[in-house]
């Protein structure tokens, strides 16, 4: 059998299909090479999101039924009892995470700026400390509805009977405070983010001598309490309802001073999400008008004011 050598014309239909079929195998490879790229990306995206924690949204938080909160632990804002936990915080954000659905993730941490950090870094959706709604949170917080009102207590031992001038002025006992005038050239222990702290600066300014503020990281109301109760420190502050629920089982404290007028508390949210703000606050003003409301306040030792 002879074979004819192809013509010029098909050689040249059969040089375009070579070229064609090299054109589309090229393509297709530097697709799939695109393809792959983007891929990669994606899962690459994926999995930093998911080791990355994002400020989330109310969309968000309704859509993963899942809604973070940070809290100090106490005696009544967040606090285990036995088997079983308990606090004024924790069960009015349950409250409001029942009405739409939602599972609460509470997360207890005592220091304030590391709350508002992780609050702005995304690891929480608000914090219900709660937090002392003052002009200098503004900036970085948005602040509902006040849920609780109250004052700063100055905390300090009961008056020793048996105690001498002398005593007092060589250190052995610390002068019992009748009026915070006499703080002048005293030495009060706080936690580092108290509101208190603002107020004993110009206290100290009102009187014209120094009030020295020694600042504690990482301890709370309670704790400072337990340290004036066994002489580590002479004088404290502690916000009205953390004293109320502590002081009867510290009977050598006294707590009847106050160092400020009321003052309003309220959870805190980023900036960023006014929408988050707007739900909460329509659930609290209809909330804290209810009775199972009262009926909290009063259980946590929170003296409602009118």
């Amino acid at each position: 059998m002879i074979l004819k050598r192809p013509t010029l014309q098909q050689k040249k239909l059969i040089r375009t299909f070579v070229l064609v079929l090299l054109g589309v195998v090229c393509i297709w490879i530097v697709a799939d090479a695109i393809h792959n790229k983007q891929l990669k990306r994606q899962r690459e995206s994926k999995e930093w999101r998911a080791s990355h924690l994002f400020p989330r949204t109310w969309n968000d938080i309704l859509e993963q039924d899942t809604l973070r909160a940070v809290c100090s632990y106490n005696h009544t804002d967040y606090f285990v009892e036995g088997d079983t936990v308990k606090g004024f915080q924790y069960e009015m954000i349950h409250a409001f995470a029942k009405e739409y659905d939602l599972q609460v993730v509470i997360t207890p941490e005592m220091n304030k700026e590391k709350q508002i950090k992780d609050l702005l870094e995304g690891k929480y959706d608000l914090i219900i400390g709660p937090i002392a709604a003052t002009e200098q949170m503004n900036d970085s917080l948005l602040f509902t509805i006040p849920l609780i009102r109250m004052r700063q207590l100055l905390i300090q031992r009961k008056r020793d009977p048996s105690a001498t001038q002398q005593d007092i002025e060589l250190g052995r006992v610390s002068p019992y405070i009748k009026n915070l005038y006499q703080l002048g050239g005293r030495h009060v222990t706080v936690a580092n983010d108290s509101a208190a702290i603002s107020r004993i600066k110009h206290l100290a300014e009102e009187i014209g001598e120094p009030i020295y503020v020694d600042v504690i990281k990482n301890y709370g109301p309670e704790q400072l309490m337990q340290m004036v109760a066994h002489h580590e420190i002479d004088y404290t502050v502690a916000p009205e309802n953390i004293a109320m629920a502590v002081i009867d089982s510290l009977p050598q404290l006294d707590s009847n001073k106050p160092i400020s007028f009321t003052q309003l508390y309220a959870w805190g949210i980023p900036t960023r999400d006014s929408l988050l703000l707007n739900v909460i606050n329509q659930w609290l003003a209809v909330e804290l008008q209810s009775k199972e409301y009262k009926a909290l306040y009063k259980k946590y030792h929170l003296e409602k004011e009118n």
